[in-house]
């Protein structure tokens, strides 16, 4: 069904004289409208279950620093995107236990997810996958551009958590994880796949 309509819009909005072969615009406008599902999805739960600014922060925090990061993908939109909000649950899950903890053990316990989420992207980020190869000189690009993002937005958040006390900052830090087991799963199954 996204394949028919991408290929639809795709038709409509572009012939043969353009640059690329048709086939790359649709299989961009499945992308882009995939993506859209996926963050009206999330849009639609978060406001539901009264967490919709934790919502927003989520998808923020998620696709710039994924951008550089890379990580697992699915074989399918449908799956990409139940995974997508199976994390996102997974989060505000963490996200409520961190939020209750917090109190307690203050800014360490947030500098603690900062540095294990800065040393997976050290080691192991930028990772490739089958349809995104990486040069070495943009690999050392996107591996320093994830580090100074996790790190800004770490700060960020602890700041506005200490002056405004906004706890809805804190959900940076679980979506930090997010992206750690998507780079960690991604590494584990491209060894898999070069061993065959």
């Amino acid at each position: 069904m996204l394949h028919s309509l991408s290929r639809n819009i795709a038709v409509f909005l572009f012939d043969d004289n353009d640059k690329f072969p048709l086939e790359v615009y649709i299989y961009g406008i499945e992308i882009c409208l995939s993506s859209l599902i996926g963050i009206i999805a999330i849009l639609i739960i978060s406001f539901m279950i009264g967490r919709f600014f934790e919502g927003i922060l989520y998808i923020i925090t998620l696709f710039i620093i994924r951008s550089c990061t890379g990580g697992y993908h699915a074989q399918t939109y449908f799956k990409c995107n139940l995974i997508y909000i199976f994390s996102f649950l997974c989060t505000i899950k963490f996200y409520n236990f961190l939020s209750k903890q917090y109190l307690i053990f203050n800014n360490y316990f947030c500098l603690i997810i900062m540095i294990i989420s800065i040393i997976i992207i050290w080691l192991y980020a930028p990772v490739e996958n089958v349809n995104k190869k990486i040069n070495e000189k943009s690999k050392k690009k996107f591996k320093r551009l994830s580090i100074i993002e996790i790190v800004l937005s770490s700060f960020v958040a602890i700041l506005i958590l200490c002056m405004f006390h906004f706890y809805q900052a804190l959900v940076i830090f679980p979506t930090f994880f997010v992206i750690d087991i998507s780079v960690l799963v991604e590494v584990i199954l491209s060894k898999r796949r070069n061993k065959k």
